[in-house]
């Protein structure tokens, strides 16, 4: 049977098609077009991606940074569903004053619904005695989510595994570049700086992580509930409100007992390890997503020279630095690189890799106004 993707996930798109608004905003008109689009946006991407998710699954593979990121927007468009048609619903605002026990407590033992979780979380709403128009609700969406959660297992299990060395991996992404080539040698600046930079990078994350787990202890004793709270757990002290500490959340819910307090023997360990794999990850999306759109601009442009790093340009916070290109007919440009921790309006973090062309120089002499990914294929390649 083939699935009708634009009518499988009702709940879902109902779920993303809830607009929320600003009350600070000057302007209501345009503050409410600005949502609007946003909504628009991510029904239009939710669509494509499980499109793109099933069809990877009929091809037979996926690529591990692809796959992370289908991963990370579909879970994402779970919680936006959650929140929306569930939350705000029954427990938000003290709705959950109004529920009877034991629906307070089926609701309890939810939090916002992932890929991995979706199985066991329908299991337990199939399970339940109890009866509500939120045990109802919550037992359709996680129905309508089920199927994507087993397309999610299918396809970790199609995943293009990176090789030991991540440059080695990169190479195999784009066809491993002869040597001499110029994507062979733009390559091999980038990874030169990058890999300068990783000691530092992978230090900066496991303190930060370090950081968290030092400051548990004072949040857990500084902690008061809520009024839809009736006991402590670790989600109700990093997870309850709009906005939550989803960093801390995860690595704690890895490091921590049952209890949600006590930290298990060899946390530090397992924070290295978390770290090392974070560092590994942002080295390896980095290079990928970097090398890709600068040999897109090289490759069409012909006539390469060299490239090289501009010296005391590469951070040691992260990977970012600065880079120059220039080519045999005159032209030349110098472009930055970076990595960017930011998070969503709730909370939940997420890492950027912008690229941002500077003093870009035509074969005539003349350089080139307002440098961008686009004028640089429609302009720059061509002068």
């Amino acid at each position: 049977m083939v699935l009708d993707i634009d009518h499988a996930f009702p709940l879902i798109l109902k779920g993303l098609g809830v607009i929320e608004l600003n009350p600070h905003a000057k302007d209501k008109v345009a503050d409410e077009a600005r949502a609007l689009q946003r909504s628009k946006k991510n029904i239009e991407r939710f669509l494509a991606d499980v499109a793109n998710g099933y069809d990877a699954a009929t091809a037979g593979s996926i690529n591990n940074v692809d796959y992370k990121e289908w991963k990370f927007f579909i879970n994402r468009c779970f919680e936006d569903a959650w929140r929306n048609l569930i939350s705000e619903k029954y427990t938000y605002s003290g709705r959950w004053e109004q529920l009877p026990n034991d629906v307070y407590t089926f609701e309890r033992q939810f939090s916002y619904p992932q890929l991995h979780t979706i199985a066991g979380y329908l299991k337990k709403a199939n399970a339940t005695k109890s009866v509500h128009p939120l045990v109802d609700d919550v037992r359709a969406l996680f129905t309508e989510m089920a199927p994507l959660g087993e397309l999610n297992d299918k396809l970790k299990t199609m995943i293009q595994k990176r090789q030991p060395k991540a440059l080695e991996d990169v190479k195999v992404k784009y066809l491993a570049p002869p040597v001499g080539t110029p994507s062979a040698q733009v390559l091999a600046v980038l990874t030169q700086a990058v890999d300068t930079s990783f000691q530092a990078l992978l230090t900066n994350i496991e303190n930060r992580y370090l950081s968290i787990a030092a400051n548990h202890p004072k949040k857990v004793a500084e902690w008061k509930p809520l009024k839809d709270q009736r006991e402590y757990s670790l989600y109700h002290l990093y997870m309850s409100g709009r906005v939550q500490a989803y960093e801390a959340f995860n690595i704690l819910s890895k490091i921590l007992k049952a209890d949600g307090k006590t930290f298990l023997p060899d946390y530090k360990a397992i924070i290295t390890k978390i770290a090392r794999q974070e560092a590994d990850d942002v080295r390896t999306d980095f290079l990928v997503k970097n090398i890709k759109k600068i040999n897109s601009i090289v490759e069409k442009k012909g006539d390469f020279k060299s490239c090289r790093s501009i010296e005391n340009t590469v951070r040691i916070e992260g990977f970012e630095g600065s880079f120059f290109i220039e080519f045999a007919d005159g032209a030349s440009f110098y472009f930055v690189n970076s990595v960017i921790w930011s998070s969503s309006k709730y909370g939940k973090p997420f890492r950027a890799y912008p690229l941002r062309f500077h003093h870009v120089m035509l074969s005539n002499g003349e350089k080139m106004s307002r440098p961008s990914e686009k004028r640089m294929h429609e302009i720059f390649v061509k002068g």
